[in-house]
């Protein structure tokens, strides 16, 4: 069932790919139509107001993007990059700055991988619904190797709502209203069945911080 729901949810990213490129192509004819109007006025000064004000951050947005999520071609596990890519993808069409942080190959973690698809899709979905809530929305990972280890940094801007990192972890308790406030305790349930796997939650310089190091 978590595999048809991870499925799904790929496939309406896909889907808001192919609406955002639509749009685009769109945006590109009135784009060029512009350009030539200016070329054929001979207003080359506007022309180049126009370029740098209006074309060049488009064109600057777009590349930042494409280039942040081609980081995840240094992940070499399926499930792994199947989620990381379904979620962050989420994350970057909703105009949620996304840095991804990928230095090492990753081709393999010694986790059971049902677990760390629950385990990431359930620390995404937190770090994207809680930066939305600010005014600068910003997620980031950071997956690496240290000597052995393999070190997952997931990061994000929130709103202090005044919970201890302590009772984020326990069932029930949730800032979001009825029916949250089981995925951390969820999370923590898996991890306490690995003795392979340091997991530490914490709150610094305005983000909420979730290191997991796997051994």
């Amino acid at each position: 069932m978590e595999y048809l729901e991870n499925l799904n949810e790929y496939t309406q990213n896909l889907e808001m790919v192919y609406n955002n490129l639509r749009s685009f192509r769109h945006d590109y004819i009135n784009i060029m139509a512009s350009l030539s109007a200016y070329i054929d006025e001979k207003k080359y000064d506007e022309l180049e107001t126009f370029f740098y004000e209006h074309i060049f951050p488009m064109q600057k947005n777009l590349t930042q993007k494409n280039s942040e999520l081609n980081n995840l071609l240094h992940i070499h596990i399926l499930e792994l990059k199947s989620i990381l890519y379904t979620k962050l993808l989420l994350a970057v069409n909703q105009d949620i700055e996304v840095n991804i942080d990928i230095p090492d190959e990753i081709d393999s973690v010694h986790m059971d991988p049902v677990d760390m698809t629950r385990m990431f899709g359930i620390y995404l979905d937190n770090a994207i619904e809680a930066c939305l809530e600010t005014n600068h929305p910003v997620v980031n990972l950071h997956l690496g190797k240290m000597n052995q280890d393999i070190v997952f940094i997931i990061s994000n801007t929130f709103i202090d709502k005044g919970l201890s990192v302590a009772q984020m972890h326990k069932k029930g308790v949730t800032t979001k209203g009825d029916g949250h406030g089981v995925g951390l305790c969820n999370v923590s349930e898996i991890l306490n069945r690995y003795d392979n796997i340091y997991h530490e939650t914490l709150i610094k310089d305005g983000l909420f911080i979730q290191q997991i190091q796997i051994s």
